[in-house]
């Protein structure tokens, strides 16, 4: 009975520390994703990185 005392008494700072937590975790996945990203994409130009135009088409405008 304790436990269910304690988490009513703090379910406010309890749901703020869980939002902290998972904003957390979201913006960690965000930065491993934006490094995977860079290091398999980095030396592309942003169109290609975005997806809207292949290396090939590129490669060939960049070559004439």
């Amino acid at each position: 009975m304790d436990f269910f005392n304690f988490f009513f008494d703090n379910v406010g700072a309890l749901f703020a520390l869980a939002f902290v937590l998972f904003n957390l975790a979201a913006w960690v996945m965000r930065r491993v994703r934006q490094k995977r990203e860079q290091e398999r994409y980095g030396h592309y130009p942003p169109a290609v990185r975005a997806g809207r135009l292949n290396y090939e088409d590129y490669s060939k405008r960049r070559d004439g």
